[in-house]
């Protein structure tokens, strides 16, 4: 009889041997591990685990591989609790479909905001005019509604949402259509964060931490700032999350100072980095490019930050023992962050900045000569391979935006593991959906042959780069490392090993048993499936 749960138990106080699996080790296969202390004991065949063990309890798994459990190197968690509860309009196929779908949902609703996440113009059939602030007026009967586009570096607001704040219209980045981006969409985003309550948002966190549970996700890399949440919300999911007994490595995005420095001491952070953002995004066309976006000769997106604001952000961040990085996804943007990383190297020494273990977010699109500055630099890259499966191609956004030429050549992932860096693997979620398979599946099957990574090295990033990126060790299965795992019917590691094209449902499929720490965070085996020897 299977069964769901999100316990708060501390690890059991007897070894659990689990049993009859297809057990993943850098040693070989397998077939049973041994759990104790919420660390792995000892694994090898059934015999092996079980000599000399007294008593304890019998896990069977009747086949199924049992695999390091995931990180997820980039998450917005309590966006991701939001996207779970409010309106989704992945769906939406047109500005008509996105108009009654905010109508539907506002007959629904009592939330004083509608939210709708994950809509994108580039994916409509026809027009690809975005709804006007007027249009969402008149379909959400004059309520406020926020609808963030998918890569949440712009979006739309009604008329009603746009009256309430302050100092909308005259931001940059507002458009009198009701298009946000830059300065104007950090206002919109605190004005939503603002009317969510403790309550509220403890809920969220729960919710989008159940759902990593499920996907054998038992680390997460929450990606925080001012423009995204706040100083409690780290606390809030650092606070949740060790309840659980899984881990929150938390960034927090905003440029050092002494003041912010001893804050993120004070609040747990593991760096400044994360969403401090370089640039924008390709599909908002805020992204930094070196030459303008094939879809708009008139822009070539926007850098936030100079290289010396770059430059002394990462030589704050090494003295004080912090990560530093930034959020980059254009070749512009990256150019500027190779060139501060050099600078810094050369201001705090070689070893020191190497030692700060500075990390990047995105890196769509980077120069040849820019990507070696990085792994020479010992800069971690965390990517999102689900990035490439969404957008890349023929006709996909990236060739819209870029033209095909530099389309071709972004998430250069296999290029970045042969050069010897250190990658992890995220979603961003809700960016794209918080489910590691997807990124395993979308680095081995990258649009470009050249660039696709075994099943090996895709989970390597998937697991053990995750964890390293974030300063911690494990992330495989072996005597003396933490007790970190997820288990999984075997036909899928077996589909997803061979780089078969999967369902949805099959790439956000849902662990038989997730255990971080020793300690089960999401079960369907069941206690049916529990004896006592």
């Amino acid at each position: 009889m299977g069964h769901t749960t999100a316990s708060t138990d501390p690890a059991p106080t007897r070894p659990v041997a689990y049993v009859g699996g297809q057990v993943h080790t850098t040693e070989g296969p397998a077939d049973a591990l041994l759990v104790a202390d919420g660390r792995i004991a000892a694994i090898g065949s059934i015999d092996e685990v079980l000599r000399g063990v007294g008593d304890h309890q019998l896990i069977r798994l009747e086949g199924a591989a049992v695999l390091p459990s995931f990180v997820d190197a980039h998450v917005h968690t309590i966006a991701v609790g939001q996207a779970l509860t409010e309106l989704d309009l992945s769906t939406a196929r047109s500005r008509n479909e996105v108009l009654d779908l905010v109508a539907d949902h506002a007959e629904l609703s009592n939330a004083p905001v509608i939210v709708g996440f994950n809509w994108s113009e580039s994916e409509w059939v026809d027009d690809q005019r975005p709804p006007s602030a007027e249009e969402l007026d008149r379909a959400a009967g004059g309520r406020q509604v926020y609808l963030p586009r998918v890569d949440v570096h712009s979006g739309l607001v009604s008329g009603a949402l746009a009256s309430a704040v302050t100092g909308l219209r005259s931001a940059t980045g507002w458009q009198d259509s009701g298009w946000i981006t830059r300065d104007a969409h950090h206002l919109v985003r605190d004005h939503v964060s603002a009317l969510l309550g403790d309550q509220g948002r403890d809920g969220l966190v729960e919710a989008a931490l159940d759902l990593a549970a499920r996907r054998g996700i038992t680390e997460v890399h929450e990606n925080c700032g001012p423009h995204l949440g706040t100083w409690a919300d780290v606390d809030r999911i650092h606070r949740i999350a060790e309840a659980r007994g899984m881990t929150v490595r938390s960034y927090w995005g905003e440029p050092a100072d002494g003041t912010l420095i001893n804050k993120a001491r004070m609040h747990g952070v593991a760096g400044l980095a994360g969403d401090l953002c370089a640039d924008g995004a390709f599909g908002s066309r805020t992204a930094a490019l070196s030459e303008p976006y094939a879809d708009d000769p008139a822009s070539s997106g926007f850098t936030y930050l100079s290289v010396d604001q770059l430059t002394e952000h990462l030589v704050a961040c090494a003295r004080a023992g912090l990560q530093g990085g930034f959020h980059c996804i254009g070749d512009r943007a990256i150019g500027d962050i190779a060139t501060a990383c050099r600078r810094a190297a050369q201001t705090v020494g070689l070893t020191a900045f190497r030692a700060s273990r500075p990390r990047l977010e995105h890196v769509e699109l980077c120069h040849p000569a820019d990507r070696a500055t990085l792994v020479d630099l010992g800069v971690t890259l965390s990517v999102q391979p689900d990035f490439d499966a969404q957008w890349a191609g023929a006709g996909g956004m990236y060739e819209r935006r870029l033209g095909r030429s530099r389309a071709d050549a972004t998430n250069p992932i296999g290029s970045m593991v042969r050069a010897g860096a250190r990658v992890a693997f995220g979603s961003d979620a809700p960016v794209t959906a918080l489910s590691a398979w997807r990124a395993v599946s979308g680095a081995m099957r990258h649009h470009q042959p050249s660039e696709r990574l075994s099943f090996d090295q895709a989970l390597h990033c998937a697991t053990v780069g995750g964890r390293r990126a974030g300063g911690g060790p494990g992330g495989t299965l072996a005597v003396g490392e933490r007790a970190d795992f997820s288990v999984w019917p075997v036909e899928l590691t077996e589909a997803i090993g061979r780089a078969e094209a999967l369902t949805t449902d099959e790439l956000d499929a849902e662990s038989v048993l997730t255990v971080a720490g020793g300690r089960a965070v999401h079960d369907m085996l069941g206690q049916d499936d529990l004896t006592s020897s």
